[in-house]
């Protein structure tokens, strides 16, 4: 009985051990920004300072798997110097 209960937790072991290192793949694998730009379709040639909202204008994150993202720009991405040129 007492070798059984080592083969088991041997075993458990073995299988905690595989579920740990199957998920360092996605760590070493993901994808890096390769580029960030103004997305200029979200841009217009002039603005109503009482109407504009930054969340009209968009930033295009290209990824190294080729993918990319749109996202709105927010105040929280700008520093306290360019919101008080807002």
């Amino acid at each position: 009985m007492n070798i059984s209960i080592k083969k088991i937790g041997a075993i458990v072991l073995f299988m905690f051990s595989i579920f740990i290192l199957s998920g360092c793949d996605s760590i070493t694998s993901q994808e890096t920004v390769t580029s960030i730009e103004v997305e200029a379709t979200t841009l217009e040639d002039s603005y109503d300072i009482d109407t504009f909202e930054l969340s009209s204008i968009s930033i295009k994150v290209s990824f190294s798997d080729g993918k990319f993202q749109s996202i709105p720009i927010t105040e929280a991405m700008l520093s306290n110097e360019h919101l008080a040129l807002l």
